[in-house]
Formats: C-alpha cells, structure tokens, sequence
C-alpha cells in the first residue's frame, strides 16, 4: 500500500510497517495478538524509535479522569500503533477504536496493523477532521 507523500510522520510509519512485515513474514498469521505484541517491542528498537507499549491514555473532562485507554503502542510521542490478529478486514469497529484513542490524545496519525490475515494488512488513518475543528476551537478558547 503506498503511503501518502504529504502524511504526517511518514518516515516513521514506514520504518513500523517495516518491523510488522518482518515479523509477519517470520511468524505468519496463526498466532494470538499477544505473541504479536510481544514480536513488536522486540523489533521496534530495531528501527531507532522510542516507543511505550500499553500506553495508558486518560479521558478527560475539565481536568476529571473519565476513563483510561492502553495503546498498544505509541511511537515517538505522536504515532499510535493498535495491533490486532484478525483473520477478517478491518470494519468500522476497528475504526471506532483508533477514532476513540485519536479523540483523547494530540496524535495525528495511527497505524491500524492487523497481522491475522494471509497478507499483512495495515492502514494508515488521520483525525477526523470534525475532531481537528473542535480542538481548534478549544484551543483558540483557551481551554
């Protein structure tokens, strides 16, 4: 799949698609998403990037925890990673997720990489752009 010229921190989601096809050319599509996780922090080193794997992510509102997510793994501070060993395609619940995790951090790119599939499959999403407009608007209110 090619990756978008423009796209924000490409360099970095290409050295990550790299270290995934590596492992899923190695390990396959038979495993449990842990062996997957587990075969990402063992090869992220490999590509210079810092990374934090379960990444915990609180939900606020007016500085109250609501709720708590664990990323599988955010890379260089800005590019979140949710891993999944799923023999189907990615549907709009798996979307739901990376929109969730994109709503409660500053991140502006994530890499959906499913490595249950013959293929490795793996999509590169943005923001909505209705989230970008409100954090805009938040922003500029001083909030």
């Amino acid at each position: 799949m090619p990756l978008v010229s423009n796209a924000p921190h490409k360099d970095i989601t290409y050295r990550i698609i790299g270290a995934a096809m590596e492992i899923h050319s190695k390990l396959g599509p038979a495993h449990p998403e842990e062996v997957y996780q587990k075969a990402l922090e063992l090869k992220l080193p490999e590509t210079s990037l810092s990374f934090e794997a379960q990444r915990p992510v609180e939900v606020l509102l007016d500085g109250t925890a609501l709720s708590l997510y664990y990323l599988d793994f955010l890379v260089e501070e800005q590019v979140i990673v949710e891993i999944k060993a799923k023999p189907e395609q990615m549907s709009g619940d798996d979307q739901w997720q990376v929109i969730k995790y994109f709503g409660a951090t500053d991140c502006p790119v994530a890499l959906w990489i499913n490595f249950g599939r013959q293929r490795l499959e793996y999509h590169r999403l943005f923001p909505p752009k209705k989230l970008a407009t409100h954090r805009q608007r938040q922003s500029d209110s001083g909030q």
